[in-house]
């Protein structure tokens, strides 16, 4: 019985540890924030591209794919600012609506005419920190 009730534990730690993983798949200063929990199946398609979550990335723009333990808020895209540089993340769950690009600190956003309720709902923009030379275009 005590072998049973470890076993179980064990693998409710296992899930846990799962849920609350995050893929991070980086192009250049965006990093795409999928959390394994909705990740659900990965289409590599023929070594040139990668649909995660229905947002298809060229393999050779990737530049860093990693696993961490980060948490991942749906509908977020998050804009940091440090100096000359910025850092665009996007949760997984809306990545397939907003494009991002990265120049230095000039950051441009262009959201899908498909976000609705249908869809995914509305998303949520955050910008933070400071630049010396930057920019936000939506």
């Amino acid at each position: 019985m005590k072998k049973l009730i470890g076993m179980i534990l064990m693998a409710v730690a296992i899930i846990q540890m799962a849920y609350a993983q995050t893929l991070n798949v980086q192009v250049g200063n965006v990093t795409y924030a999928i959390p394994a929990a909705q990740a659900g199946d990965m289409n590599y398609q023929n070594g040139t591209s990668l649909t995660v979550m229905g947002k298809t990335l060229q393999v050779a723009d990737i530049t860093r794919m990693y696993v961490d333990n980060s948490s991942v808020t749906d509908n977020m895209v998050s804009v940091e600012y440090s100096g000359e540089e910025a850092t665009v993340t996007i949760a997984g769950n809306v990545a397939r609506y907003v494009d991002a690009s990265v120049e230095g600190a000039h950051v441009s956003l262009k959201q899908s005419a498909e976000v609705g309720d249908e869809t995914c709902g509305e998303i949520t923009y955050s910008l933070s920190g400071t630049s010396t030379d930057g920019e936000f275009y939506m």
